[in-house]
């Protein structure tokens, strides 16, 4: 979720790039991850993306049974001298369909994890965005920026609460 952290802040400062010589220019900071981990959105986007995931997890770890147990399979009837030389091929061959299978869907498993996290939380950070703009547009601020980016900048007001409240928070 931190991807749009980013985003947001992008957003702030392309609009800005005059800032190292507005020496007029009010500058307000925002503490994003004490205002977005806050957000019943977030909350709510968090706890579908573990229960997501969680279900995923199941759904490898199965595939992953399956694979050990038809390996096992395999060696075993090896031991036992039940298997030709081209069913050991043929078995051998399908122990690595199976695993390239396993790696496919836990890759398209991390797509649509990523994807599900975009859809979960796009409509927060729009709401967030809002609230930031309201809060600059209100306060006349020329800038908001990330708190971590604040580096001994001395006329910066710290605007976390006012979005918050700005938010219903």
């Amino acid at each position: 979720m931190k991807n749009y952290k980013w985003i947001i802040i992008a957003i702030f400062l392309l609009g800005g790039s005059h800032l190292a010589t507005a020496q007029n220019s009010v500058m307000a900071y925002v503490d994003v991850e004490a205002i977005i981990q806050n957000m019943p959105e977030y909350k709510k986007a968090k706890a579908s993306l573990e229960a997501y995931q969680g279900q995923q997890i199941k759904a490898v770890d199965a595939k992953k049974k399956e694979i050990a147990a038809y390996y096992q399979g395999v060696l075993k009837k090896m031991e036992e001298g039940l298997m030709t030389r081209k069913q050991q091929e043929e078995a051998e061959a399908k122990l690595q369909k199976m695993q390239t299978e396993l790696q496919d869907k836990t890759r398209a498993i991390d797509q649509e994890l990523v994807k599900k996290e975009r859809e979960y939380t796009k409509p927060m950070y729009a709401r967030f965005e809002k609230a930031l703009q309201q809060v600059a547009k209100e306060n006349k601020y020329d800038y908001i920026i990330e708190k971590q980016f604040i580096l001994g900048m001395a006329n910066s007001i710290d605007a976390t609460a006012k979005v918050k409240a700005a938010l219903g928070m």
